[in-house]
């Protein structure tokens, strides 16, 4: 390797990897983890780790690590996304989910799918959140009566062209935004939503507490809530997001 070489690999990405510098091959690597990462995000589906490594490691999985890092720094500074393990109880395969670093927060309307950010998936995180965790689908149901959806509607949503159903129970449960579980109480199985993975990495509590808020009574702040504002509070610190 030259010292030319070394001139064009920027300073950050390399001390912070630890890779071997002017590396033509490790660069080209790390290019193309990020294509595939993206490509491969799109329907927000988790990426197993071994897929990860057959498709662009080429043979160098004992550099993971070093690569992986590399490969985040990109991502954070060219997009504002970050490569997170996935961290699920009972997982015995390593996969990884790309989120957004600013978050999502209720915001204005810009596309369809934001529609459905918006007016469905953002208001039931709320409501979960505001609850305590797993809440019974039964109060799920009711809830999205209130604002005027047809649960038991076969008319598809678009752009995603699902039943309100389907985004519940399955594309969100496998985009881990929710979790959608069996539950056993007093002999009494019934079904519960939870928040999923991807929604506790990128979902900002704290902006949807205050939004709750809003609605519930201008005057009333974020901090009347107690145990929803410290766990917003937390995730402000860094514990998650």
């Amino acid at each position: 390797m030259g010292s030319s070489d070394e001139s064009d690999v920027e300073p950050s990405q390399s001390n912070a990897t630890g890779l071997e510098l002017g590396s033509n091959e490790i660069e080209s690597i790390i290019s193309d983890t990020v294509q595939y990462v993206i490509t491969s995000s799109q329907k927000k589906l988790p990426i197993k780790k071994q897929n990860l490594s057959k498709s662009c490691l080429r043979g160098r999985g004992r550099q993971f690590k070093s690569i992986f890092d590399s490969v985040n720094l990109n991502l954070d500074k060219y997009f504002g996304m970050k490569l997170v393990e996935v961290t699920i109880t009972n997982s015995k395969v390593q996969q990884y989910i790309l989120v957004n670093n600013l978050g999502i927060t209720p915001s204005v309307e810009k596309s369809a799918e934001d529609h459905l950010m918006n007016g469905i998936l953002l208001p039931v995180l709320a409501v979960i959140f505001m609850l305590k965790g797993q809440v019974k689908e039964d109060v799920i149901w009711n809830f999205l009566k209130t604002l005027g959806f047809d649960i038991d509607s076969n008319k598809k949503l678009s752009p995603l062209n699902y039943t309100l159903k389907q985004l519940m129970t399955n594309i969100w449960v496998k985009q881990l935004y929710l979790e959608y579980n069996k539950v056993a109480e007093n002999d009494d199985p019934h079904n519960v939503f939870d928040w999923g993975f991807r929604a506790s990495q990128e979902v900002d509590k704290m902006a949807l507490l205050t939004y709750v808020s809003s609605i519930y009574d201008p005057e009333v702040s974020p901090e009347t809530w107690h145990e929803q504002y410290a766990l917003a509070q937390n995730q402000r610190n860094g514990e998650t997001l």
